[in-house]
């Protein structure tokens, strides 16, 4: 019987969750659902980090689901994550029609610019990423083999 643990912190502004699962094999997956904050980072965040590392580098597969992409939803998951890699990760498809999706685009690109006069948290993430998946609602995807998770937001269309 597949058991679990939620944890979550109170980073300020921002999310910071991580959902473990140990499955019928007896090996936990760890969730990570958005880890991020705005700076400056207290020391209450630092404790947060540093506990869900503990737990994420104790574990044996992570996934990481980013819910939106504001820079206070993930800004602190490649500190979480230290050298363990990402097996999947889960990224909120930009919603057509198109000049939605362009807009969004738009904007995506222009906060990078932003920044990247701080750090490229992104590429961080990307880089400790073994694969990487867009979602939208509907889609469904098993999170052990016994939990299942289906997307609510955001639709492929608007």
């Amino acid at each position: 019987m597949s058991s679990y643990s939620v944890y979550c912190w109170n980073v300020g502004h921002g999310e910071a969750t991580l959902l473990v699962f140990k499955d019928v094999d007896d090996i936990d997956k760890v969730h990570v659902v958005d880890f991020g904050t705005n700076p400056p980072l207290e020391k209450h965040v630092e404790n947060a980090v540093r506990e869900a590392s503990e737990i994420v580098n104790r574990s044996g597969r992570v996934d990481v689901f980013i819910t939106h992409l504001h820079y206070d939803h993930y800004s602190l998951i490649p500190y979480v994550m230290g050298s363990k890699g990402i097996d999947n990760l889960y990224l909120p498809t930009i919603p057509e029609p198109k000049d939605i999706r362009e807009a969004v685009a738009y904007f995506l690109a222009l906060q990078a610019v932003i920044l990247e006069k701080s750090e490229l948290v992104l590429d961080k993430i990307a880089g400790k990423t073994r694969k990487a998946y867009l979602v939208a609602r509907g889609k469904e995807f098993p999170v052990t083999s016994r939990v299942s998770v289906r997307v609510l937001w955001p639709p492929p269309q608007l």
